[in-house]
């Protein structure tokens, strides 16, 4: 006999992979009246991410993914719908998306149109380029926030080491990959030095950021812990009492990743995603402001390391395993128990391409939940 199926499974086969074969047919379709309500009334906003290259913004596959997501919310749930700007390249904007834009901060920038500047990374214990820039309430990153009037700037913590470098490698079924190891000779800091750099970056970051005149959220995200025959820049800084930790020290708000979660679950902590939210979000549940969502991979045949920061899409992966359909649970327990009145951003991190039909799964699988509930 074939295994009994999840009452989440149960779900998605009955309500989720019908809605989304629906949506992959008619593209453009807007989202029901009713599905617009539930969105609005358990104070939900969904964007997709933009990275600010002008060849990515010139490409008529993506742009055609930009719209079909927009129609989704007709005219009546525009202020639904927004973006999550990736600062690739702030020194070259090509444009700037419309309402409810926020921007995830993972590169640093000092020279206008300087494509080198792209390869320093935000690293909140590094010293010297991230200190130093950070400190420097006329750099690029404030200059280009100043006067745009985002809700939110989330950012990435970086690493455990001051100095990173990439390593490129290839795993056993021939896929290709990188992660940040630490540079040859380089130190993985204890977690106490971790924490006084980073808070002591953060606190400038904070100030500069206000000085510019930023009113909105601004959030940590927590990292995932990938490597690769050992190496890894990750320790300290995925452990949830870490980040919990750093954003109380900070008085910062919080992002959730959801593909970084499982990564640093299955690699690191051994344990089951939603204890780790718990951990993360106890008595921190009204500073989430926004969720990444995309879904890991799972290589086979490497112990040392088996899950993968992939940014695969819901929408092709609603029946191929547990994954996914645990993605779900954590993220309906998150709306369901999220303060009242609230606003928390999804944002899907996955291909812009697909981003209507990833919509279109994650809020039939929440409205289906909210109603059976």
């Amino acid at each position: 006999m074939p295994p009994a199926l999840s009452g989440t499974q149960r779900l998605i086969n009955r309500a989720v992979i019908p809605a989304v074969r629906q949506a992959a047919a008619m593209p453009g379709t807007a989202f029901r009246p009713e599905t617009i309500n539930f969105l609005d009334n358990a104070g939900i906003r969904l964007s997709i991410t933009q990275d600010l290259r002008p060849k990515a913004l010139a490409d008529a596959r993506i742009n055609e993914g930009i719209s079909n997501f927009d129609a989704l919310f007709g005219t009546r749930g525009r202020h639904l719908a927004g973006r999550e700007i990736v600062n690739w390249n702030l020194a070259t904007p090509h444009s700037i998306p419309d309402a409810q834009t926020t921007l995830h901060v993972i590169y640093l920038y000092d020279k206008e149109g300087a494509s080198g500047d792209k390869d320093i990374k935000m690293n909140l214990c590094d010293p010297d380029d991230t200190l130093s820039y950070i400190a420097n309430g006329y750099s690029l990153l404030y200059r280009f926030i100043k006067g745009r009037g985002f809700p939110g700037v989330s950012f990435h913590v970086g690493y455990s080491s001051p100095r990173v470098q990439r390593l490129d490698y290839t795993d056993e079924n021939g896929r290709s990959n990188h992660i940040q190891v630490p540079v040859p000779g380089g130190d993985t800091l204890d977690e106490s030095s971790l924490m006084s750099r980073m808070t002591q970056c953060l606190e400038h970051f904070k100030a500069n950021l206000r000085a510019s005149g930023f009113n909105g959220f601004i959030a940590a995200e927590n990292n995932n812990f990938e490597t690769w025959n050992g190496l890894n820049a990750y320790e300290h800084i995925t452990s949830p009492e870490f980040i919990g930790g750093l954003a109380d020290a900070t008085s910062l708000d919080l992002l959730l990743d959801t593909s970084h979660l499982m990564v640093a679950c299955g690699n690191k902590w051994k344990t089951d995603p939603a204890d780790y939210v718990e951990k993360l979000l106890r008595g921190r549940r009204d500073r989430l402001k926004e969720v990444h969502l995309s879904v890991p991979s799972v290589r086979s045949g490497n112990a040392d390391n088996r899950f993968m920061d992939s940014h695969s899409s819901f929408y092709d992966t609603l029946g191929t395993g547990t994954l996914t359909n645990k993605t779900l649970e954590i993220l309906f327990d998150i709306v369901r128990n999220k303060r009242t009145g609230q606003p928390l951003i999804l944002n899907f991190e996955t291909d812009i391409e697909t981003a209507a039909l990833d919509a279109v799964a994650v809020v039939t699988y929440l409205q289906a939940m909210d109603l059976a509930k």
